[in-house]
């Protein structure tokens, strides 16, 4: 009963055929790029259940106790985050789902991420010998819950976002992107697009892997034209489909929409040259579309998201 109710704490899925899996060295549709993000959660899902069966373990009932404890409080903290809670008792669906919106995609990797390397922290400190000494007979015994990994800083900045939140109209911004120069220092993922308050997310997603250290910088152009519902996606000046044609995607109209850019690591510390997501407050490197303006003349405002 005890480990049928972990089961389903965890986040355990089912992994899809892998037959039809993209080739993550050479995605380049969001299709794919979501794809590889799902081979990537899936793999960490793998890690966490075993770190944390080997946690578990090794500790007594108090052990086991605040570890499942720590489990289900990071669940609530990722579902709360990243509004991923869902009734959906099938996981694959749930899953699917979820690739299918990338702003909350991207918190998801964020939070699986943090918690692989927590429980990897906790590991290390499990196995690691304390040193001797004469009263080491008296030294408690792995059994006991090893401190947790510190948290992450209160200050620590996700996203981005525009303080405009329109519900009419047709608006631009930009958002520049060092893909080569974060590949050098970590994995990330970023979502670049628009939010409907209360509702899904829609954009595109640029993937920083070690691989990307050679990849230049990239431009994302986002229109948005919130009076026929679509959304334009513009990639270092080139079109995905013009403004004004029909083959985009689409937007739900008469709900506010937020300009926002997410990112799987932290953006605290990074020099602004980046990651620079541009609403209107300076000029933009591509010409905005005929009949566009700037979503926003004010600075992006910088989220703090505590964890």
């Amino acid at each position: 009963m005890f480990r049928t109710l972990i089961a389903a704490l965890l986040l355990s899925f089912t992994p899809l055929i892998a037959a039809q899996a993209a080739d993550c060295s050479s995605a380049v549709t969001d299709t794919e790029r979501a794809d590889c993000i799902g081979q990537e959660l899936r793999a960490a899902d793998k890690t966490i259940n075993e770190i944390y069966q080997s946690l578990r373990a090794s500790r007594d009932d108090a052990g086991k106790s605040a570890l499942r404890s720590e489990q289900i409080k990071w669940l609530k903290q990722r579902d709360q985050a990243c509004q991923s809670a869902s009734k959906e008792t099938d996981r694959e669906k749930w899953f699917a789902d979820l690739l299918t919106d990338f702003s909350k995609t991207v918190c998801v990797v964020r939070f699986t991420d943090l918690r692989v390397s927590e429980l990897k922290a906790q590991q290390t400190t499990a196995t690691t010998p304390a040193p001797a000494s004469p009263d080491a007979a008296a030294t408690p015994t792995a059994s006991a819950a090893p401190p947790t990994a510190p948290a992450s800083s209160e200050a620590d900045v996700y996203d981005l976002i525009a303080s405009r939140r329109p519900t009419t109209g047709k608006y631009y911004f930009e958002a520049a992107i060092d893909v080569g120069t974060i590949a050098k220092t970590s994995e990330s993922t970023i979502f670049v697009g628009v939010q409907a308050i209360g509702s899904g997310s829609s954009g595109t997603l640029v993937t920083i892997r070690k691989r990307s250290a050679n990849e230049p910088s990239r431009n994302i152009g986002i229109a948005i034209d919130l009076d026929v519902g679509k959304i334009y996606i513009r990639k270092n000046g080139a079109w995905e489909s013009a403004p004004g044609s029909a083959n985009a995607l689409d937007l739900k109209l008469g709900r506010p929409y937020v300009g926002k850019l997410s990112s799987s690591v932290s953006l605290t510390g990074l020099p602004p040259a980046l990651v620079d997501v541009n609403f209107g407050e300076k000029p933009f490197v591509y010409a905005l579309p005929d009949g566009y303006v700037a979503l926003d003349k004010a600075a992006a405002i910088r989220v703090v998201q505590p964890l």
